[in-house]
């Protein structure tokens, strides 16, 4: 999943990932991007990995992120012949 957020442009605020990871090239992508946004990206153990995620067989990394603006303002309406809203 963070793999596929990252190719949509959206970013880790904090980036936590296994040290036997670190050299994976998509694990590697992300923690390039992370840090480069200026976010933070801690290398751990998948022990610790585990315990934070509370699954039993956690991946190579974990993530945050920012909230997205999901205000309907900001949306054109003028972008599409029809809009569904759903609350």
């Amino acid at each position: 999943m963070c793999t596929e957020a990252l190719q949509t442009g959206h970013v880790p605020k904090y980036l936590i990932f296994a040290g036997d990871a670190e050299t994976h090239p998509l694990t590697a992508a992300l923690i390039a991007a992370t840090l480069g946004a200026g976010n933070m990206a801690i290398r751990s153990t998948r022990d610790l990995l585990h315990r934070l995620t509370g699954k039993d067989n956690p991946g190579a990394v974990a993530a945050a992120y920012a909230i997205p603006d999901t205000s309907l303002a900001r949306i054109d309406r003028t972008s599409a012949l029809f809009w569904v809203v759903a609350e």
